[in-house]
């Protein structure tokens, strides 16, 4: 249940553009963090044993199935995406 009110808390806090992500932090992660993260909370026996695995299938969709993109230009930094253009 902790893991669905810091989700719902968060939801709720990103709302107010003042301080609610602040209050968010301080009221609800910092807590609940402390009490799944301990040393006798129900993480504690947990281990990265994520490997990485296969990439996903990727197929580039049709030329014509999307609008062309209208933004305007200098918005993003597509240097990391060298292939869009």
């Amino acid at each position: 249940q902790r893991l669905t009110v810091l989700w719902r808390g968060w939801e709720a806090a990103r709302q107010d553009p003042a301080l609610g992500t602040s209050a968010w932090w301080v009221n609800h992660a910092d807590p609940h963090m402390s009490v799944l993260l301990s040393a006798d909370g129900p993480f504690a026996g947990a281990q990265d044993e994520n490997l990485p695995g296969e990439p996903l299938p990727y197929k580039r969709p049709p030329a014509a199935l999307f609008e062309p993109d209208r933004q305007p230009a200098g918005i993003y930094d597509d240097s990391e995406y060298p292939d869009r253009a």
